[in-house]
């Protein structure tokens, strides 16, 4: 079966995309210091129940 000509290029696109973020970033949890909860929900997929929040500023002396 064939496949989409362009997913090969759009994957190594969002994966440079979120590396990128990654290593540019600074993240730290919500100031409301509450704990990561990674309880899962079905949906179409498998997806968390409560999402990720983060406070994401940028990263100094890089």
């Amino acid at each position: 079966r064939r496949m989409c000509p362009g997913y090969v290029v759009g994957m190594h696109h969002a994966e440079y995309f979120v590396a990128r973020m990654v290593r540019e970033m600074e993240w730290r949890p919500p100031a409301d210091g509450g704990a990561v909860d990674m309880a899962e929900a079905l949906d179409f997929t498998t997806v968390m129940k409560h999402p990720l929040r983060a406070c994401i500023s940028v990263r100094k002396g890089l």
